[in-house]
């Protein structure tokens, strides 16, 4: 009799087995063991912001945020390159809930995202797509030697942002709308004032106002127009006078924009490719006179970019090019800047002569190494990571002579040919700072060139990627 239980036992632990798990003949194959190339169907997309539950299930209908919620559900379903009644391959589904997972902690909005796919008790061939996520902390401050920077991410809920900008080098605003109309477009304008009042070999006054609309065909490409208009103040006795003579300097400019990013996720190393470029015309107004020939001051102007990252948790190599070409010698605020860009810089001491060529070909290679990261109370989720880099660069400058300018302005410059030549820059560095929800990041970095010239920079970014 209890040999007879312990079979009754067995048989009645098995029948739920099979209820639960098992299939009928001639039903699809259970996940663990289906046919990667078979498509399953979305039958449902949840969201789960904070306490708040959101069943998106008809592509056409969006679910309507609760009064107490913030975050509303089109604006989360923004990231996403699927949607409910989407047919796909199991094994592409689950790499677009990886991909979407990875854009929505990279927005700084939230706090641990999840995207998970679950089986649909009804329908073996449908899948559930369970994203959860809680609301983070959106407010964002920052400055510089001599201002001050205070914004706002997700206003609204709507994928909008805002920066105010106040000190006495730097003063603005900027405002961005990441999800105009409810459509997948992004409208931003700003409108800055900076001056070199502080410091600086040329003393300015300048302003900026810039307005852009770009399209989303996908979450990770971008198509769009940029409308600029850049005028500069040059004051006088400077010592790179013979360059850039004082006086008023205006150019508008127009530009047609696009970048993509592609994620290749793997199981030892995982591939990750981003790219971005412009083209298009701007009015070369050296300083501003009735008598100039507006229709000569016209040039064409583009640069690109394009970064290819392959690595683990542990190490990774990366590498960035990035290319700037124009058809004449660009005014003073439209030079390209080979010294102080955040991500794209030669990274050793650069002559001012050659700092701001008219077209350059630059390759930017970083071994990085693992994050060290703690907690530092109330809320400083801080990293520290260790990188070595070279940077090679082969630059062109048109129609200046370094010969006008005075012997200090040329200092530590690379041999020149016709007006080109080769920087370089060895060296090592360290990227720091807090991941959300404060959401700042730093690099400083120290590298020599070939005559043995060191330099060193601290920069508001973490890395190209």
């Amino acid at each position: 009799m209890p040999f007879r239980g312990k079979i009754g036992g067995l048989v009645l632990l098995w029948l739920v087995a099979w209820a639960t798990f098992g299939q009928a003949p001639g039903q699809p194959a259970a996940i663990g063991s289906a046919d990667p190339a078979a498509k399953i169907n979305i039958s449902l997309v949840r969201f789960i912001i904070d306490d708040s539950v959101y069943n998106w299930r008809d592509p056409a209908a969006m679910p309507e945020r609760e009064a107490n919620g913030l975050s509303h559900p089109a604006m989360v379903a923004s990231f996403l390159d699927f949607r409910p009644g989407d047919q796909l391959a199991e094994a592409d589904l689950r790499r677009r809930a990886g991909a979407a997972e990875a854009r929505l902690a990279g927005s700084g909005c939230f706090y641990a995202p999840s995207v998970l796919v679950l089986p649909s008790n009804r329908d073996p061939q449908a899948r559930l797509v369970v994203i959860s996520l809680r609301e983070g902390f959106r407010w964002r401050f920052g400055g510089g030697n001599a201002f001050g920077l205070v914004g706002l991410d997700n206003f609204g809920g709507l994928r909008r942002s805002w920066r105010l900008y106040a000190g006495a080098n730097l003063a603005g605003a900027e405002y961005a709308d990441g999800l105009l109309f409810g459509l997948p477009l992004e409208a931003a304008g700003s409108a800055l004032y900076s001056n070199s009042l502080l410091g600086g070999l040329l003393p300015f006054h300048r302003f900026e106002a810039e307005a852009s609309l770009a399209w989303r065909p996908h979450p990770d490409w971008r198509l769009g127009i940029n409308l600029d208009a850049r005028y500069m103040d040059l004051l006088p006795d400077q010592p790179a006078a013979a360059w850039f003579p004082a006086g008023s300097w205006l150019s508008p400019g127009l530009a047609a924009t696009l970048a993509a990013r592609f994620r290749f996720p793997g199981q030892a190393f995982s591939l990750n490719l981003a790219g971005n470029g412009s083209a298009g015309l701007s009015l070369a107004a050296w300083p501003v006179a009735a008598e100039l020939d507006w229709l000569a001051a016209v040039q064409a102007q583009a640069s690109g970019r394009l970064a290819a990252i392959v690595g683990n948790e542990f190490f990774a190599l990366a590498l960035q090019a990035s290319a700037g070409w124009s058809a004449g010698s660009l005014p003073l605020n439209r030079r390209f800047d080979l010294a102080s860009t955040a991500d794209a810089a030669v990274r050793s001491a650069l002559s001012f002569s050659q700092a701001s060529p008219d077209r350059f070909l630059l390759a930017n290679i970083e071994l990085r190494g693992p994050a060290l990261r703690f907690f530092i109370p109330p809320f400083f989720n801080t990293y520290l990571k260790l990188f070595l880099f070279a940077d090679l660069a082969l630059a062109e400058r048109q129609t200046l002579d370094p010969a006008a300018l005075p012997e200090a302005l040329r200092l530590n410059a690379a041999p020149e040919t016709a007006g080109a030549y080769f920087l370089e820059a060895f060296g090592g560095g360290l990227r720091f700072g807090f991941d959300a929800p404060v959401n700042t990041h730093f690099t400083l970095h120290a590298g020599v060139n070939r005559s043995g010239v060191w330099g060193i920079g601290l920069v508001g970014s973490g890395g190209f990627d």
